[in-house]
């Protein structure tokens, strides 16, 4: 074996040497500019690194909240939702309805125009004749009858105009057709006879 040489170092050397030992190899790079340059990385990087838990912290916070209030605003929103889905629902039956009422109103007007299509047709209306008025010779007082003369009516083949012997002409009270506030017309009878 080979001798290894030894020297006598004295204890405070040695304790320093120690430390010296212990501080490079908690931190190996400190004694130069780049081991501060790292150190005050990491310490830059453990500042943002709590600066983001701590923005973190505060939307995990907002979100529960926003998760309260949204289920505070369902619990309120769900009776209207309710009322709605009832109006849906009561709209498509009355849309229902009314297409069933069109289609039978469509159905009833093809058979309405069926049947007047199986009608036979009649000839056109032409101006109707008119008949010949009688005249009278004697002169009527206002809003009576003139009476015929005695056996004739005017028309050809007719019996004679006039009530029959111990009959007398009926009596109908009208009411007046004047408007409100007019002074009242004198009363007529039926057959256009002014009441006394």
């Amino acid at each position: 074996m080979e001798e290894e040489e030894y020297a006598i170092v004295s204890k405070k050397e040695f304790l320093a040497l120690k430390k010296e030992i212990e501080k490079l190899k908690k931190n190996p790079l400190e004694g130069s500019e780049s081991g501060e340059s790292l150190q005050s990385s990491i310490d830059n990087l453990n500042k943002g690194l709590n600066t983001m838990l701590e923005v973190f912290k505060q939307a995990a916070d907002d979100l529960k909240l926003e998760e309260h209030e949204a289920e505070t605003v369902g619990k309120q929103i769900a009776p209207m939702q309710e009322k709605l889905d009832m109006l849906i629902d009561q709209n498509q039956k009355i849309a229902k309805g009314l297409v069933t009422i069109a289609d039978m109103v469509k159905e009833k007007l093809e058979e309405i125009s069926e049947k007047a299509a199986e009608r036979p047709r009649l000839p056109p209306l032409g101006p109707a004749p008119k008949p010949a008025m009688p005249s009278y010779n004697s002169p009527s007082s206002y809003g009576q009858m003139p009476s015929p003369p005695q056996g004739a009516s005017g028309y050809p083949g007719l019996p004679p105009l006039g009530m029959p012997e111990g009959l007398e002409e009926p009596n109908f009270d009208l009411p007046p057709l004047t408007p409100p506030g007019a002074p009242p017309a004198p009363r007529r009878t039926v057959m256009g006879g002014l009441m006394k």
